[in-house]
C-alpha cells in the first residue's frame, strides 16, 4: 500500500507520446500532497506545481502554473494551463498517464532516485592522516574538492535534501527571500535577488 508520504523524495524518468523527454517530480517531506514536476521536453523545457492524491497504490495528480524553463517562449508557443495524470506506485517505480487542455497526452515512467542507503567508508583514517592524504592530493588539482561526514550512518547529500527537501522552486521562492530578509536585517543592508552578483 502506498500512500502520500511515499511518494517523498526525487523520481525521475521519461515522458512519451504527443511530447517526448525526461521528467523529474520532487516532492518534500512536509508538503507530501504537493509535487514539483519539471519536463526536459525538446519543444519547450518547462515545469509545473500538482496536487497529489493516493489511494492504495494508485496516484492521481492534477497539473497547474506552467512556466517555461530558460529561454522566454517563441513567438506563437503555448504552455497548458492545467493537466491531470494518473499512475500506479510499484515499489520505487510509478508509472501511468499524462494528458493537457491542450490535448496532449500520453505515458511517464520514473523510478525514485534516493541516496540515503547508509554505506560503509572505502577507507577509515585519523583527521591527521586525512588531513596530509588531502593536501597531497590537491598538489596539481587545484579544482580537486573534499566533503564529507564524520559517519558513515549518513549519505553524501546536502543538508537541504536531509531535512526531505527535494523542491528547488520552492527553496527559490520561499527560502532564500526568507533567508534574504533575515541577512538584511542582521547586515543593514539591502539585496537584489535579480543581480546575480548579490544572489551568489
Amino acid at each position: 500500500m502506498a500512500d502520500s508520504n511515499g511518494l517523498i523524495g526525487q523520481w525521475v524518468g521519461q515522458i512519451f507520446g504527443t511530447n517526448t523527454g525526461y521528467l523529474m517530480l520532487n516532492v518534500d517531506r512536509d508538503r507530501a500532497n504537493y509535487a514539483w514536476v519539471q519536463a526536459d521536453d525538446p519543444q519547450q523545457p518547462f515545469s509545473a506545481e500538482s496536487l497529489i492524491t493516493v489511494t492504495g497504490t494508485t496516484v492521481n495528480g492534477t497539473l497547474s502554473r506552467f512556466s517555461p524553463h530558460g529561454q522566454p517562449l517563441p513567438p506563437g508557443f503555448r504552455l497548458p494551463q492545467a493537466g491531470k495524470f494518473s499512475g500506479t506506485v510499484k515499489g520505487d517505480c510509478l508509472a501511468g498517464t499524462w494528458e493537457t487542455d491542450m490535448q496532449t497526452h500520453g505515458q511517464f515512467k520514473l523510478t525514485r532516485r534516493e541516496a540515503l542507503i547508509a554505506r560503509q567508508p572505502d577507507h577509515v583514517m585519523r583527521w591527521r592522516d586525512f588531513r596530509t592524504w588531502a593536501l597531497d592530493e590537491l598538489q596539481g588539482k587545484s579544482t580537486l574538492i573534499f566533503r564529507g561526514h564524520n559517519s558513515a550512518e549518513h549519505s553524501l547529500v546536502t543538508s537541504f535534501h536531509r531535512t526531505g527537501r527535494r523542491n528547488l522552486l520552492r527553496y527559490d521562492t520561499e527560502d532564500v527571500p526568507r533567508l534574504r530578509r533575515q541577512m538584511e536585517v542582521a547586515l543593514n543592508t539591502t539585496f537584489n535577488l535579480l543581480d546575480p552578483l548579490e544572489y551568489v
